[in-house]
């Protein structure tokens, strides 16, 4: 008897079973990191973590994979980008059968997750991508005792300049 009940919470926990995973997608660079995913029915939570070695911008695409005469539909599919620490980078964008694509612009070097959620009734297929490009990284901001230095020479050179003047 224990052995039919374990079989049939088993068999309930597949059939509505979550559909959840964490992927690597290595270090960033200009060379996209693609992933291509399948399966049944029921919410999708999907995990891809990247790391960028330097400053970068960073593009990421998903489009949900509809078959012609198939039931396969990622439902309200989305994606969610975030710091390692889980600090929400920016607001979610979503995504269907046509390719989307979203560019997060000055990302600093660290480790990054974006999360695609989802639900299918039936089955599901998406592909996502991500790319990084350092070409243009984000521009250092003076620290402050740079600027007092700065000011302080300009000054000196003003007080030489006038004494010459003077003279």
């Amino acid at each position: 008897m224990k052995l039919h009940h374990t079989l049939a919470l088993a068999a309930l926990a597949i059939a509505g079973a979550a559909n959840a995973a964490t992927y690597d997608l290595g270090t960033l660079g200009p060379v996209d990191s693609v992933k291509t995913l399948a399966g049944g029915a029921g919410t999708v939570d999907d995990i891809f973590t990247f790391t960028l070695a330097a400053p970068s911008d960073v593009a990421i695409g998903a489009q949900d994979l509809e078959f012609t005469g198939a039931p396969w539909k990622l439902d309200g599919g989305s994606v969610s980008l975030f710091t390692s620490g889980g600090t929400l980078v920016q607001s979610a964008f979503t995504f269907d059968g046509s390719l989307t694509e979203t560019d997060y612009s000055g990302l600093l070097a660290g480790n990054y997750y974006f999360e695609v959620t989802g639900s299918a009734a039936v089955a599901y297929a998406y592909g996502v991508y991500a790319s990084a490009d350092n070409s243009n990284p984000a521009s250092n901001v003076p620290e402050p005792a740079d600027a007092a230095l700065l000011i302080a020479g300009l000054g000196m050179l003003a007080f030489v300049g006038g004494r010459r003047r003077q003279q």
